[in-house]
C-alpha cells in the first residue's frame, strides 16, 4: 500500500489494514519457563548479595566490639573512694582510707597517688610526705580489676563548725595510650567539738585608773597535748597594761604557748587598768589559735570580757604622747596630759594636783609647764596659784593639765642588774578645802602611768688584714684582678633590756667571696646564702648590759676580695650596711639598728695606700 493509499485509509470511516505484515507469535510452555527462571535467578542473586553484606557487617561489628572491649578505656571505670568520719573533734587522731579499683580491661601504668591534707592538720607517721600539706605515693601499675587502698593518719586542728577538705588525685597512663591522665575526688569533715576551753575572769566594774587583774584559764580536756599555740589579746582604747605572768612574747598582747598537756590547765594573769568616761564599757578580745608570730592560721576558740567604768568622785586620767601604753626611747620628749573631771554635785575649792616623777631617767632641766618642779623630790605641783580653774572646779567641770620633760640621753649602768628602766608618773588631785559631809578621801583621786624604756643596741664593724683568728693572704694593699683575704668583725653592744630573736645580717658585693671561715665565743649560728650573697648571724638572746657590764658579743668571718680594673685608686666596699634586728624582751618592741657599709678604710683604721686598690 502506497503512502497516498494509507493516508486515505486513515481518514476513512472504517479503515482497513488487512494487508499489514504479521509477526510470528510463539506461546509454547517451554519458552514461558525460561523467562520465569531468568527472572527468579536475578531475584536470588540480589538477595544473596544483601545477605552477604549483612553477614559481613555483623562480622565486622563483632570483631570491632571484641577489639574495642579489649583495648578501650573509660575514666568512669576507675573507682576512687575516701572513707572517713564526717564529724570530728579538733586535735584528735583520725584516719582516712583511700580505696582504688580499676574496672577497665586495660592496665593503669605509672600510677601516682597524691593525698592533700586539710589545712591545719598534722600528719602522723607518713613516710611519703612531700611537704607538710601533701603526701605522694608511687603505686606503679594497677592491673585490670585490681583493688588497693592506702591509709592516712593525722590530727586535724580547727575551730568549731569549721570544714576541713581532703583532696585526692590519681595520676596514671592507660596501657597503650601515650598521655597521662588524672582523676580527682574530695572529702569534707566538719569539726563539731574543740577540747580547748578558755575562760576569762575579769572585773565587772572598775573605777577609772584603778588597777585589777584579768585571769585567763585554758583547759585542755583531751587525751593528747596541744603544742605551739598562741594567745592574742586585743585591748580597747583606754586599757593600760601594767604587767603579766608569764610575760608576753610580743608587745604585751601575744603569748606563745609551747604546750598544754592533756587534761591540764594553762593560766595567764594580766594586771592593768582602764580609763574613760563613766559607764563606758571596755571590751577585751581573746583569741587562742595556732600560727606564726602574730598570725593565727587556725583559731580554736575566742572569748571576750567586758568591764564597765564605774563612777568615781573625781576622774583622773594620764596619757603620754597621746597614748596610754607608750614605750619611750632614750632622749625622747615626754608630753604628759592629765585629764580631770569633777563628778560630784558640789564644787571643789582650792584644788591641787601633784605629779611625782619616779625613776632616775628624767632630764629635770628640760621641764616645761605651768607647775612648779621640786628637783629634789622630782615632784611637780599645780595649784590654784598657777591654774586658775583650780580655784573652783564646779560639778561636771573637766579640763586638762599639760607638761613636757625629756628623758636622759644615757642611763647609768654600774652592774648587770641595771636594766628594765621605766619612767613613772604618779598624779594625785585633791581639794584643799574639804566640803561639808565629805572626808579627805572622797575628794582625792590618784592615777599613774608607767612608760617602759626601750633598749639601745649597737652593731659595730671592723675590717682587718692582720687578724689573729685567720691568716690572710694576697697582695696588701689589694691589687686589681688578684685575691686578698680579710677578717670582718661584728660586735654587739646591748644596754638596758635583754633582747631575743637577734639577727645580724649584711650583703657582700659582687667582687667579694665568702671563704667559709668564721669564729665566735658568743655562740649563735652564722649562715651564708650563695644566691643573694647575704651573711646572717642568729642569736637566741643577748642580755642587757652586754658590752658595758658584761662582755661584748663578737663574731669574726673571713672574706676574699678581688677588685677589677675599674676599682683602681678607689676605696671600695667590702660589705654592705650591717643591720641588727631583735625583739626587746622588756618593752616587747621590735628594734632595728644598723652600721654603715664597711670599705677599705675600715672606719679610719686603715689609711693611706692600704685603703685603695692598686694596679
Amino acid at each position: 500500500m502506497s503512502l497516498d493509499d494509507i493516508q486515505k485509509n486513515i481518514y476513512r470511516k472504517n479503515p482497513r489494514f488487512s494487508d499489514r505484515p504479521q509477526g510470528e507469535i510463539n506461546s509454547s510452555p517451554k519458552n514461558y519457563q525460561y523467562v520465569k527462571m531468568k527472572k527468579n535467578r536475578k531475584s536470588f542473586l540480589g538477595n544473596y548479595i544483601w545477605i552477604l553484606i549483612i553477614v559481613l557487617f555483623v562480622l565486622a561489628g563483632g570483631i570491632f566490639s571484641v577489639f574495642y572491649g579489649l583495648t578501650s578505656f573509660n575514666e568512669n571505670n576507675i573507682d576512687i573512694v575516701i572513707e572517713g568520719l564526717k564529724e570530728i573533734s579538733s586535735g584528735e587522731q583520725i584516719s582516712y582510707k583511700v580505696l582504688i579499683k580499676n574496672n577497665n580491661r586495660l592496665t593503669l601504668e605509672s600510677a601516682v597517688l597524691d593525698f592533700q591534707y586539710p589545712i591545719g592538720s598534722i600528719p602522723i607517721n607518713d613516710s611519703f610526705l612531700v611537704d607538710d600539706k601533701s603526701s605522694q605515693i608511687v603505686i606503679g601499675n594497677i592491673e585490670s580489676k585490681q583493688e588497693l587502698d592506702r591509709e592516712f593518719k593525722m590530727r586535724v586542728m580547727g575551730g568549731e563548725n569549721e570544714e576541713k577538705h581532703i583532696n585526692v588525685i590519681l595520676t596514671y597512663t592507660p596501657s597503650g595510650i601515650n598521655s597521662a591522665l588524672k582523676k580527682q575526688i574530695s572529702f569534707t569533715s566538719v569539726i563539731k567539738s574543740v577540747p580547748l576551753i578558755m575562760e576569762i575572769e575579769s572585773p565587772k566594774e572598775l573605777k577609772a585608773g584603778d588597777q585589777a587583774f584579768w585571769n585567763i584559764s585554758i583547759a585542755n580536756n583531751s587525751d593528747f597535748d596541744f603544742e605551739d599555740l598562741n594567745l592574742i589579746i586585743n585591748y580597747p582604747l583606754g586599757f593600760i597594761f601594767d604587767s603579766a605572768l608569764p610575760a608576753s612574747y610580743f608587745q604585751d598582747k601575744i603569748w606563745n604557748i609551747k604546750s598544754i598537756p592533756s587534761n591540764s590547765v594553762y593560766k595567764i594573769s594580766i594586771k592593768g587598768s582602764v580609763t574613760g568616761q563613766n559607764n563606758a564599757l571596755k571590751i577585751l578580745e581573746f583569741s587562742l589559735g595556732k600560727g606564726e608570730f602574730n598570725q593565727q592560721n587556725i583559731v580554736f576558740t575566742q572569748e571576750i570580757s567586758s568591764t564597765r567604768i564605774s563612777s568615781s568622785p573625781i576622774a583622773l586620767i594620764l596619757s603620754l604622747n597621746d597614748n596610754f601604753n607608750y614605750n619611750a626611747n632614750i632622749g625622747d620628749t615626754l608630753n604628759y596630759k592629765i585629764f580631770y573631771k569633777n563628778n560630784l554635785n558640789i564644787s571643789l575649792d582650792n584644788s591641787k594636783l601633784e605629779v611625782k616623777l619616779i625613776g632616775n631617767v628624767f632630764d629635770l632641766e628640760s621641764f616645761e609647764g605651768s607647775g612648779k618642779l621640786n628637783k629634789e623630790n622630782q615632784t611637780i605641783t599645780f595649784s590654784s596659784d598657777n591654774i586658775y580653774a583650780f580655784k573652783n572646779i564646779t560639778p561636771n567641770e573637766e579640763g586638762n593639765i599639760n607638761f613636757k620633760i625629756k628623758l636622759k640621753n644615757a642611763l647609768s649602768i654600774s652592774n648587770f642588774n641595771d636594766k628594765n628602766f621605766t619612767a613613772k608618773a604618779l598624779a594625785t588631785l585633791s581639794a584643799t578645802d574639804v566640803p561639808k559631809n565629805y572626808n579627805k578621801q572622797d575628794v582625792t583621786q590618784t592615777a599613774e602611768l608607767v612608760s617602759r624604756i626601750n633598749t639601745e643596741a649597737k652593731i659595730l664593724t671592723e675590717l682587718s688584714f692582720s687578724g689573729k683568728e685567720f691568716t690572710n693572704t694576697g697582695p696588701y694593699p689589694p691589687q686589681a684582678n688578684k685575691q686578698t683575704t680579710y677578717n670582718i668583725f661584728w660586735r654587739i653592744i646591748n644596754t638596758y633590756n635583754d633582747i631575743k630573736d637577734v639577727e645580724v645580717f649584711a650583703y657582700l658585693p659582687d667582687w667579694v667571696v665568702w671563704t667559709g671561715n668564721f669564729s665566735s665565743d658568743s655562740g649563735g649560728e652564722i649562715y651564708f646564702d650563695n644566691k643573694t650573697n647575704k651573711v646572717t648571724w642568729n642569736l637566741l638572746k643577748v642580755p642587757a648590759t652586754t658590752g658595758v657590764a658584761l662582755p661584748i658579743y663578737e663574731i669574726t668571718f673571713q672574706i676574699s676580695l678581688e677588685p677589677s680594673n675599674e676599682h683602681i685608686g678607689k676605696s671600695i666596699n667590702v660589705i654592705g650596711e650591717s643591720q641588727l634586728g631583735a625583739i626587746d624582751e622588756f618593752t616587747q618592741e621590735q628594734i632595728l639598728f644598723s652600721a654603715p657599709p664597711l670599705d677599705l678604710t675600715s672606719n679610719g683604721k686603715i689609711k693611706n695606700i692600704y685603703s685603695k686598690v692598686q694596679p
